[in-house]
Parts: structure tokens; sequence; C-alpha cells
């Protein structure tokens, strides 16, 4: 199957812009113009360097006439009729306005996996929304195999495994799952939907005026294990955590700490549900969450963030205990991550499916539904 190289949009990371765009297809940010080689015209160039080199060696081999007769009856090999069917050659990822103008929807049943906080989405009707506009386009969420905790690394194993069509993720597919993929023959392709913002939460009663940055890499490390260490009462501080083997969220807080790892304090727990029980019922507690999650939450106090190790704190939740989207949208917040659908670009159905339903939710119909889920759309 032909990979398909583009121009990377500075803003969004889309890497599947022609090489003529002059704006993103999905943000529509201006483009730098770059030079691209598709890969196939670099496959057809090793090809004709090989040719030319076979035919120099027959040259030497057979008497000059013959060796002619080779050479000019010697042909390309015909990859036209190759794949006819392949899906790559389908329409690639567009924009649309609603979800029934998606062409190319496949009929069937198609599993998918999803990180927790792609639930809110769910929940907002989206699959309903999908099945009014393509009533034989039919969605089954799956959970992780393994009975493991569910978050993106086990969406992302998943896909590789073949136990899904396509996933939602909310962070970049990583260096050695790219490997994983193409051991197994398959190329995995990421397309960001909308924006997130990780907030910060501890026990409702625990009076603090926020956290930087700094502080949090060093809580979450145990070089800070008392809240008065950081202008808090004197009080442990008890740190609560998903397992960053399967989810996202602690590689962003210590993106800029190379080889960082938690503290031997941190508790582990399984899922966002557990999260905050546990910081509800623990003094000196503090985990962390999507903003949406956190927002409708009235048993935990989100906390503000500032950069680094600075004092200026921007709140994650606003006083009307909404999300704070202007602080994501104008990039004031400190942690704040794309979302994600990971599609197969395996050449089957598979890869149809994951096209048309990026395509279903990057329509202007499709980020509505992302925004009233409490994101960020990635479309203006």
């Amino acid at each position: 199957m032909e990979t398909k190289l583009g121009q990377v949009c500075r803003k969004c990371s889309y890497d599947a812009n022609s090489a003529t765009a002059t704006h993103c297809e999905i943000c529509h940010h201006p483009l730098k113009q770059n030079t691209v080689v598709p890969n196939k015209l670099i496959e057809r160039i090793r090809v004709q360097s090989s040719i030319l080199w076979l035919g120099l060696a027959l040259l030497l081999l057979l008497p000059i006439g013959r060796g002619l007769l080779v050479l000019l009856n010697w042909q390309l090999p015909d990859r036209s009729s190759v794949a006819q069917t392949n899906i790559s050659r389908s329409p690639n990822i567009k924009l649309y306005n609603t979800m029934r103008e998606v062409p190319n929807v496949p009929e069937g049943l198609f599993n998918y996996s999803r990180t927790p906080l792609f639930a809110t989405v769910a929940s907002q009707g989206l699959n309903e929304t999908i099945a009014q506009a393509h009533p034989k386009f039919r969605l089954r969420f799956t959970e992780p195999i393994d009975n493991s905790a569910p978050g993106s690394g086990s969406v992302i194993a998943m896909l590789i495994g073949d136990y899904v069509s396509f996933g939602q993720t909310a962070r970049p597919i990583e260096d050695a799952e790219y490997d994983k993929a193409k051991n197994r023959n398959l190329r995995l392709e990421q397309i960001p939907i909308g924006f997130d913002g990780i907030a910060f939460y501890t026990h409702r009663d625990l009076a603090i005026a926020g956290l930087s940055i700094g502080q949090l890499q060093d809580i979450f490390m145990a070089k800070v294990t008392n809240w008065k260490q950081v202008g808090g009462p004197n009080l442990p501080i008890v740190p609560i955590a998903r397992d960053p083997q399967t989810t996202g969220s602690l590689k962003y807080l210590f993106a800029s700490i190379k080889g960082a790892k938690i503290g031997s304090n941190v508790q582990i727990v399984r899922d966002y549900t557990e999260q905050v029980r546990k910081v509800a019922s623990t003094p000196g507690a503090i985990s962390y969450a999507s903003m949406q999650a956190v927002a409708s939450q009235r048993s935990i106090r989100p906390i503000g963030l500032a950069r680094e190790n600075s004092n200026q704190y921007v709140q994650p939740i606003n006083i009307n205990r909404q999300v704070n989207v202007e602080v994501i949208r104008d990039g004031s917040y400190p942690l704040t991550r794309r979302l994600f659908i990971v599609i197969r670009r395996d050449g089957l159905l598979d890869e149809q499916a994951g096209v048309a339903y990026t395509n279903l939710l990057l329509s202007r119909e499709g980020q509505r539904s992302i925004e009233k889920a409490g994101f960020v759309p990635i479309r203006l």
C-alpha cells in the first residue's frame, strides 16, 4: 500500500495535507510550502535505477545487438492493476458541514475503543446522531480484551491487535507503538478532532491558592510530600493516579523531564471514578482528570495552575462550574492536549470505517457534539 507523504500543519500537526495545499485541510491554518517527494515516485526512481544497472550488465554479458533488443523490450511492471479496491485510493480526510454529506460510509457493525474521557461525547448522543445520518453504519464500543485499565495505551494496543476498527485517544501515538504496528504490516494514523485541558483537584476542604507545574512535578515524583512545602496546611500529600502505562495524562505533566518516574507514594487506581472517590474521602489527596470531568464534580476542589514555578494561576473551571474553554483556546492554561481518532491504514474495510468516522466528527455537525461534551473543537 502506498504511503502518502504530505505537508505538516504547524498549528494542529495534521500530516496528510496535499503537496500543493496552501491551507491545512483540518484547521485551515496557512501552510509553509515544502518540497514533498511522494514515496511512489521514490520507489519508481529506485526501480528505474535498478533496471539501468541490469541493462548495463546485460550489455557486458550479451552481444550488443541482443542486449539492445532486451533493453528495448524491457517494461516497467504494471502497478496500475494492483489493489484496485484499496481503500487508501478512496477520498481521504475532508471537511463537511453535515454528517449526511460524508461519503463512503460503509455498511456493517464496527468495533471501536476509547479512552474514558470520550464517554462524555457518547453521552451527548453522538452515536445516535451518526445513526440518523447513516443508519447502516453501526458502532459497538469494546472494552480492553485483557481487562486492563482503560486508556489511550489500551486503545492503541487493541488497534494493533486487530480487535477494533478505530480508536479514540487523548495522546499521540508513541514511537514504540508505531514500531509494533509496523511489525504487523500495519500503519496507524492519528487525526486531531479537538482539544482538552487536564485539571488537577484536591480534597474539598484543602485550602491552597494553586500550584505551579514545577510543584506538581515534585509532588508526583515524591520530592514534595507535605502541603506546607507548597504553602498549604501541615498535612501529608497523598497523590492519586491511574496507571501511567495505559493513560497519558502524567506524560504531559512530565513532558519537560526526561526519564521522569512517579514516586513510590503515588497510589495507583484503575479508573477516574475511583480517583474521585479516593480524593473525596482522603484529606490531603490530589489527582487529575479532564476538565470536563472535573467541572461536574461537587465533592472535590479544582485548583488553578501556573507555568513553571510562577504563581500566575489559571483556573480550569469558571465560576459557573463550567470548563474554562477560553484558557484552552488562547493557550494560557499550562496543561492542554489534543484529542485524536486513530485509524488503521490497512487498505481494508477497517480503514474505510475509520476514515468515515473521522470525517463525521470533523463535520460541522460532529464538531458541535465535541463542543457540547465540554471540549474545544478543532474547527473554528
